[in-house]
């Protein structure tokens, strides 16, 4: 097995707003996104909307974790084996413990 591959562990996340649409998000959180977004690279001069739809899943306060999929590279029979496992779940609370509970179980 390639000494470069072994105990290799790859790490995807993906995130989606909090809220389906800018006008759904409540009050106090629009505001906040209106701040936030008149920091964003908006060469098109999209609108508040515009840009809620398009960046919100990235950032922290307006997003949340829904699945984290990893790739393990491990041994099988002298030859490199990629397996792959994910947890999905929308309460990023529940999903965050079963991956913690994962990572604490089989890397020590």
């Amino acid at each position: 097995m390639n000494s470069e591959l072994k105990n290799l562990l790859i790490i995807d996340i993906e995130t989606v707003s909090v809220s389906s649409s800018f006008e759904t998000l409540p009050e106090n959180l629009r505001h906040h996104w209106g701040r936030k977004a008149l920091h964003l690279h908006n060469d098109d001069e999209k609108s508040v909307s515009d840009l809620y739809f398009e960046k919100v899943a990235i950032f922290a306060e307006f997003g949340k974790i829904i699945v984290i999929a990893l790739g393990i590279f491990h041994e099988v029979d002298g030859e490199a084996t990629l397996r792959i496992t994910s947890f999905q779940d929308h309460d990023e609370a529940k999903l965050l413990y079963a991956f913690k509970v994962f990572l604490e179980t089989k890397f020590n």
